[in-house]
């Protein structure tokens, strides 16, 4: 198949310097087109970069507060402003008596603690042979408004499942003996799960 083509000698006209500048128009949009295109990609790097330090710059300053935390898994948590106790410091005019903390989110001030009452050591001995098996009223001398009243609770017990309070007074304390109290123990914590197990040898007062 034979192409014809009409030069400008025939018609008068340079067509293909014609069609050329066409197309150089045409190319130009094109052109402006990837021009465009590759400064929306510069853009979004650019934005991908800084978006990343400034993300750098928050993990950073945080750890560098206090506020992250990395858990034994490698996962990072974070805290509270509030949780941080060197914002504002707090101190005692005796530290061998009391030793106080503060927190970001406490009330600045003077505070004063006063001394009402103080603990007494308690002690209670037996004025008989434990390996006699008497009650616990007659053992000890208990009288009738005394109370015998103690918790055990698991070390690994976080919401109060694992815990148990006993309490003997009244006529608790004249039927009951040492041994009643052992039996006990042993049962609860293995209802509640307190993880302990009391033993009782009557051949040693």
């Amino acid at each position: 198949m034979s192409v014809m083509r009409i030069s400008g000698l025939a018609s008068g006209l340079d067509t293909e310097q014609m069609v050329k500048d066409l197309m150089k128009v045409q190319r130009l949009k094109v052109d402006r087109l990837y021009q465009d295109k590759q400064l929306l990609v510069w853009k979004q790097e650019i934005y991908n970069d800084l978006n990343k330090t400034i993300a750098n710059f928050i993990l950073d300053t945080k750890k560098e507060f206090g506020l992250n935390y990395t858990t034994s898994t490698g996962v990072i948590l974070s805290k509270s402003v509030s949780s941080l106790e060197w914002v504002k410091k707090a101190t005692a005019s005796d530290s061998s008596v009391a030793d106080v903390t503060g927190r970001a989110d406490a009330v600045q001030g003077t505070y004063e603690v006063q001394v009402l009452a103080l603990a007494k050591n308690f002690s209670v001995a037996s004025t008989g042979d434990l390996g006699s098996l008497d009650t616990l009223k007659n053992q000890f001398s208990f009288s009738d408004d005394d109370v015998i009243k103690f918790t055990i609770k698991n070390k690994n017990d976080t919401d109060g499942s694992a815990s148990y309070t006993f309490e003997y007074k009244g006529s608790d304390l004249a039927n009951k003996t040492v041994e009643d109290i052992v039996k006990d123990i042993n049962a609860k914590s293995k209802e509640y799960g307190l993880g302990v197990k009391a033993v009782y040898d009557r051949s040693i007062n």
